[in-house]
């Protein structure tokens, strides 16, 4: 790895954020084209998410998102806005994590719609426009509150300056000064007793901003494990319950990407230093797991339908497709 990161983590993030637009844009094509007549409705779902995938990974491309990590806490900021004005820098790493966060709430209102679609409960939740405007609304307040909890708490400070300004100079050449940025200090050495003084500020807005990927990881989970008992226990045709869970199981990889691209990274950049986990080095690669979600959440999409992989590698044409495969509508 070389001592300066900026030039070879951008361009790594610059690479999986293009295969990702492709392989939505892959996906939106294959959605399309999809002649099957049932499952208008999941089709629909399906392509709010990968155009929000897009956009999602042109947000990594745009701000280039870079992290570094210590026993303290850890600044996050946008490298390419760095050299711009504070407030460019700000909003570019602000609109990451925003996205980030309503990434993470709309593969949960995906999971519900799926729950909703196959057991028959809660219709009203995707057939009434004020439930839908309701969703709407608590995705974006999902955003709000996690840039309200940055703001309030993890702003730049001058113990942060201090900490970071030495090892953002080396691994990206930069100056923290004018460096918009969120970098919470979780605890600071006093010089007389030698103990942590631990700054409950910074802690607590960090505790609210991850509660809130906690929330939506637990509404994921508990949708996927209520729809398993539910199709285990239901009266339906055997091809009826292979259909379901094979829709069930797709809904088990989509839930396993974010966790190994989105979750556990952010974890270990939050809470690594102040574990004692040795994140030093491995910080370099927290930017470029997060750039893999939308590319991930594509492809396991396309390969996990069995209609789409097998149009893919042109074993099908797009008019054709398994009789064990259907959509659920």
């Amino acid at each position: 790895m070389p001592q300066n990161w900026g030039d070879l983590q951008v361009l790594w993030i610059d690479w999986i954020s293009g295969a990702g637009i492709l392989l939505n844009f892959l996906l939106l094509y294959l959605i399309k084209t999809d002649r099957h007549k049932a499952g208008d409705g999941y089709r629909r779902i399906l392509m709010i998410i990968s155009w929000y995938n897009i956009f999602y990974a042109l947000v990594h491309w745009i701000v280039g998102v870079a992290i570094l990590v210590d026993e303290a806490g850890y600044i996050a900021f946008s490298s390419r806005f760095a050299r711009h004005s504070f407030w460019a820098s700000y909003a570019g790493i602000q609109v990451f994590i925003a996205s980030f966060i309503m990434s993470l709430s709309l593969l949960a209102a995906h999971c519900l719609y799926r729950y909703v679609k196959i057991s028959g409960r809660f219709t009203l939740i995707f057939e009434r426009w004020y439930c839908i405007l309701l969703l709407i609304v608590c995705n974006l307040l999902f955003a709000a509150l996690v840039i309200v909890f940055s703001s309030l708490t993890v702003m730049p400070s001058q113990a942060r300056d201090q900490i970071s300004q030495f090892e953002l100079m080396e691994r990206y050449n930069l100056s923290i000064v004018n460096l918009g940025y969120i970098g919470p200090v979780y605890r600071t050495m006093n010089s007389q007793t030698g103990q942590w003084d631990y700054r409950w500020k910074d802690l607590i807005g960090i505790i609210g901003c991850h509660s809130l990927q906690v929330i939506t990881y637990i509404a994921i989970c508990t949708c996927g494990l209520k729809l398993y008992f539910f199709l285990h226990r239901s009266l339906i045709s055997p091809k009826a319950k292979a259909i379901n869970l094979q829709l069930m199981r797709l809904l088990l990889i989509e839930a396993i990407t974010p966790l190994f691209f989105d979750y556990i990274p952010c974890f270990v950049a939050m809470w690594g230093g102040l574990l004692g986990l040795p994140m030093s080095e491995a910080a370099f690669y927290v930017p470029i797991l997060f750039s893999c979600y939308p590319a991930a959440e594509a492809l396991m999409t396309t390969l996990g339908f069995r209609a789409y992989r097998r149009r893919v590698f042109g074993l099908w044409t797009p008019a054709t497709y398994s009789e064990t495969h259907s959509w659920v509508a």
